[in-house]
């Protein structure tokens, strides 16, 4: 049985619920990939690191939600020319794919990747607006309860930070 990331629920509201979550480590991989193809290209890469391809070839038990969010590059200020173009982008995208680690390792505990492309990350604690719904995990799906949950949030004017991860809670494709 996989376990669940641990969290308190701070309050249940209409639509949704606040969660509480203490510091805890992720192991992350950055993909480039559209919305639908993240998974496909990041999850193998999170699956052989927990699987054994760490220091110490150690099997770390998986947990949910597997996260993925867009990955946003930290800003950089540059001069400006002309002209400036536009062009519709292809959907293609950077996102973060996170697997959480078993809250009984630490950033000193956990066992090193030993793959590049997979880093360790301490989150903070933080608080999470949480929707649960069923369903496909697809882009549509997914756009659509965030819309519900933003609806909510301002509805019961919930101010919100940084952009929404997309939690899910049973085995990938």
């Amino acid at each position: 049985m996989v376990k669940e990331t641990v969290y308190q629920v701070k309050s249940k509201k209409k639509g949704y619920e606040i969660r509480h979550y203490p510091p805890h480590v992720i192991a992350r991989v950055t993909v480039d990939a559209d919305f639908e193809g993240v998974g496909n290209k990041g999850f193998r890469t999170l699956f052989n690191y927990i699987s054994g391809a760490n220091t110490g070839s150690t099997r770390i038990p998986m947990t949910t939600p597997v996260n993925m969010s867009e990955s946003k590059p930290k800003g950089k200020h540059i001069a400006m020319t002309a002209p400036v173009n536009m062009s519709r982008g292809t959907g293609a995208g950077t996102f973060n794919l996170d697997f959480a680690i078993p809250s009984k390792y630490t950033l000193e505990t956990v066992p090193k990747p030993t793959d590049s492309r997979v880093k360790l990350i301490l989150e903070p604690e933080c608080d999470m607006a949480a929707l649960r719904y069923k369903g496909g995990w697809g882009q549509s799906n997914y756009a659509k309860h965030e819309q519900r949950l933003m609806e909510a949030l301002e509805r019961d004017h919930v101010n919100t930070l940084g952009e929404p991860i997309y939690a899910r809670y049973t085995c990938w494709p």
